[in-house]
């Protein structure tokens, strides 16, 4: 079993929750391990070689600023990744762990992409679901870094049942309930076309189709009643149409930063904390490691039971 750690925006808070949650783990498990990213970014936050191996990564000219997007973390992240992405292709890796890296900063850098998954989903030309993961709770998401106002746009029937059965594969992977549990996109799930139409025209003849297709599918529910419903029921994974209709309920559950991002679809595994690189309290040795270290622990038992 072999692991990568990529250091995430070398300006926030990734090196640090890298280091700290890595604390937290076996010697053997970190033997697992290795980083990836700066050497001197991470002898700063507190790693040294007895904690576990390094493939060091660098950039030119190459400049730190604590606790602020630049465009030298930019480069220097994207090319972390890209590295650590190469080593997964070659199959001589089972897991990518990724620290959180900024937008702005890649933006800065003049790299194209939103994000991991976004680049992902373009080099392997595959179709991929993000996922998040609380405990035994297992969401995804029909649109990920999307604007609100081009959402609808997404909400297609299509788009939908294929999402559905990718999403049925990731919960049966974890031995889940087969019931999938559906949001609505509109409030009141659309009070039956009075609202919105997304729900009679797409996501409910999607429902219907994906469940004729052998998926145990129902919905659509308003998202707070979902996740109600899920623990009554225990659901095998609830669907949601957009990012914030989603991650704000599954941080204010039960106020715990434990929520786990999951790439779906990809021949290797990815996860990564679900939170941002936080440059306000980067360098400050206050940042909370549990969401990294709950990411890094889904990546071992994921690769221990394929």
């Amino acid at each position: 079993m072999s692991i990568l750690i990529t250091q995430g925006d070398a300006s926030g808070i990734g090196p640090e929750i890298t280091v700290r949650a890595l604390r937290r783990f076996s010697e053997k498990d970190r033997r697992k391990i290795v980083l990836v990213g700066s050497k001197a970014v991470f002898i700063e936050n507190g790693w040294d070689s007895n904690l576990c191996s390094l493939i060091e990564t660098s950039v030119s000219n190459f400049k730190l600023v604590r606790g602020k997007e630049n465009v030298f973390s930019g480069r220097l992240s994207f090319k972390v990744f890209e590295t650590a992405v190469k080593l997964a292709e070659k199959k001589k890796i089972d897991a990518i762990v990724t620290a959180p890296i900024s937008k702005k900063a890649w933006a800065l850098a003049g790299i194209k992409y939103v994000g991991h998954t976004d680049y992902l989903r373009d080099r392997f030309k595959k179709e991929l679901l993000m996922c998040f993961k609380k405990g035994e709770i297992n969401t995804a998401l029909l649109t990920e870094h999307v604007a609100l106002r081009d959402v609808s746009r997404f909400v297609k029937k299509n788009n939908i049942i294929s999402k559905l059965k990718l999403f049925k594969s990731m919960t049966d992977a974890f031995a889940c309930n087969s019931q999938l549990m559906v949001a609505g996109l509109n409030p009141h799930c659309g009070d039956d076309g009075v609202i919105g139409k997304e729900e009679v025209k797409e996501i409910i003849p999607a429902i219907r189709a994906t469940n004729k297709a052998g998926v145990d599918v129902i919905g659509p529910y308003n998202p707070d009643d979902l996740l109600k419903k899920y623990n009554n029921k225990k659901a095998g994974g609830g669907f949601f149409m957009y990012h914030d209709q989603l991650i704000p309920l599954l941080k204010f559950l039960n106020n715990k930063n434990d929520i786990v991002h999951i790439t779906w679809g990809l021949d290797f595994i990815r996860t990564s904390p679900a939170h941002g690189t936080a440059f306000d309290i980067a360098y400050k040795n206050t940042a909370d490691e549990t969401s990294m270290y709950e990411a890094i622990k889904i990546a071992m038992d994921m690769v221990s039971k394929n």
